[in-house]
């Protein structure tokens, strides 16, 4: 790639003002990551270096895209939902999971989170999942709906079965024998 390749969209882009807007950009957030311990990059820094540029440059980025509007959703009656997340600190390679378990008026009824240490993303995630069925287990909540971030791990939620592991460890599956996940 060369900064002569437009952007991959038909927005003719400017690549010398894109580089420019783009490092200053990165170079703002990593000082802003050293120095403020509240800070937090956008999710989509690509996006947002985007919409910066057709904002400088005065061209509209997004045309009749659909708007989806993502939100938590209740669970059904007299059910509880579990919602968990695990996370790993490129800086440190140090991770954690939490979650927690609402009831069916969203009323938080438990939470937790766990200091994990050294482990991928996705192994933080399974994590967090197992703590949280572990948690519910105990508590008398065998049937639940789970809500997670992770779209691979929901993928091995829902299509687990007892011949296929998937990415799952071993523990995790011993548990899925004993709740009933309604939703995934």
């Amino acid at each position: 790639m060369n900064l002569r390749n437009n952007f991959g969209n038909d927005l003719d882009v400017e690549w010398n003002i894109m580089w420019g807007l783009a490092i200053w950009k990165l170079w703002q957030w990593r000082n802003e990551f050293i120095f403020n311990s509240d800070f937090h990059k956008p999710r989509n820094p690509a996006l947002f270096v985007l919409n910066m540029w057709s904002s400088f440059a005065g061209k509209k980025v997004v045309e009749n895209q659909p708007v989806i509007k993502i939100h938590w959703q209740l669970p059904p009656p007299t059910l509880f939902k579990l919602n968990f997340d695990g996370a790993k600190f490129n800086s440190s390679q140090l991770a954690a999971c939490g979650g927690l378990i609402c009831d069916h008026e969203g009323t938080w009824g438990l939470g937790f989170s766990y200091y994990l240490g050294i482990c991928s993303p996705h192994e933080a995630e399974e994590w967090g999942i197992l703590k949280g069925l572990n948690l519910a287990i105990q508590m008398g909540f065998n049937i639940l709906v789970v809500e997670s971030d992770n779209q691979n791990l929901i993928h091995s939620l829902t299509n687990w079965n007892s011949h296929s592991t998937a990415c799952l460890t071993t523990p995790l599956l011993s548990l899925l024998t004993e709740v009933h996940l309604l939703e995934v």
